[in-house]
């Protein structure tokens, strides 16, 4: 008689607990999953303060978590249901991962490499000889200088204001110059 008390009183004491609102919590956490990882760059360095982005593919809600100095990164308290990472991190190609399915319970593991960007196309060199056009653009402000010059010196005022054109003494400036030629450096 003693020992049916005690297993009904075992059973009771069960039954109250796993009904009363305070164990909701502790049922519920079983109920949750857990991704985590480790973000790192193609050359495999770790990617610190770069925001991850867990996405629900169901329901379009996203939790977010930020790398740790080592990469390292845990998104926790996720319902189950399928999910997708993704990274978008300036110098990087934005990450899009597979769809990863969690179930209640679950510690999920995901390592992310990111890929830089492509840098832009270097333009083609001209051929060797041709002057590049920042070489011919200076050659040509070069020889409209020499020849605004040259013109300056060839006028000088009037005594009524107009101009008149100077003497010129023997020494004459570049011939190429005052044509207006380019020169080659």
């Amino acid at each position: 008689m003693l020992e049916l008390r005690r297993t009904t009183m075992i059973v009771a004491l069960a039954w109250i607990a796993a009904v009363l609102p305070g164990s909701q919590p502790l049922a519920a956490q079983g109920t949750r999953a857990t991704l985590r990882g480790t973000l790192r760059s193609a050359a495999g360095a770790p990617q610190p303060s770069v925001t991850i982005n867990v996405v629900n593919l169901e329901t379009e809600a996203e939790r977010q978590a930020i790398t740790e100095a080592d990469g390292t990164w845990v998104v926790g308290g996720l319902l189950p249901g399928r999910y997708q990472i993704r990274v978008d991190e300036g110098g990087f190609v934005p990450y899009r991962g597979d769809a990863i399915v969690l179930t209640a319970g679950q510690q999920g593991t995901a390592d992310i490499i990111l890929r830089p960007t492509t840098p832009p196309a270097i333009a083609p060199r001209p051929p060797t000889g041709q002057p590049t056009p920042a070489q011919a653009a200076r050659a040509t402000l070069r020889g409209t200088l020499r020849s605004a010059v040259a013109t300056r010196a060839a006028v000088r005022p009037s005594r009524q204001g107009r101009p008149r054109p100077a003497i010129r003494s023997q020494a004459r400036p570049n011939a190429s110059a005052q044509a207006g030629a380019v020169v080659s450096m």
